[in-house]
């Protein structure tokens, strides 16, 4: 019957997502995804345990993904009967597969779009240093959209005249 305690002591056992705002998103893209899923006896400890305020571990850290991502977490309580390490093994591969997290580094054939933890670092950093990427054309002055867009078309039309020219001859 020791076992049967043991779980009713899971109350709080449960599958947690990690909604994230995107990393330097781009103007196309959506504000929000799916950071990271995961599974705990204790999900509310847990989550305190990502962001480095737990006070259980003298070496806490925050994850990378919490740095600066604007992080919000839901979870699903699972029942005590239902807590044990295999089943919410089950359950949390099935929520990695079906949200495709972009931290979660398990199942790494199951999960396309995840991202190592050695470059969430790196973006972690990046984020605190207030560094963009060569990418991020929302910085632009309005002159220099201009310019940008006028060398693009100024590209395109002699690829077509040279195009036609060579064709000509």
């Amino acid at each position: 019957m020791k076992f049967v305690q043991r779980a009713r002591r899971r109350t709080r056992a449960g599958i947690y997502l990690a909604r994230v705002d995107r990393h330097f998103r781009r103007p196309w893209q959506s504000r929000r995804v799916n950071g990271y899923v995961g599974r705990s006896w204790d999900v509310p400890a847990r989550m305190l345990c990502h962001e480095g305020v737990c006070g259980r571990h003298a070496n806490c850290h925050p994850k990378p993904w919490t740095i600066g991502l604007n992080h919000r977490f839901r979870w699903v309580r699972v029942p005590w009967w239902l807590s044990w390490k295999w089943s919410m093994a089950i359950m949390e591969a099935a929520a990695i597969c079906v949200l495709l997290p972009l931290y979660n580094v398990q199942l790494n054939t199951k999960n396309p779009r995840r991202i190592p933890p050695s470059v969430a670092r790196l973006q972690a950093a990046a984020r605190v240093a207030g560094r963009r990427g060569y990418w991020a054309t929302e910085t632009l002055t309005a002159g220099g959209r201009r310019v940008f867009r006028l060398g693009g078309a100024t590209i395109i039309l002699i690829g077509i005249v040279m195009t036609a020219w060579s064709n000509i001859r």
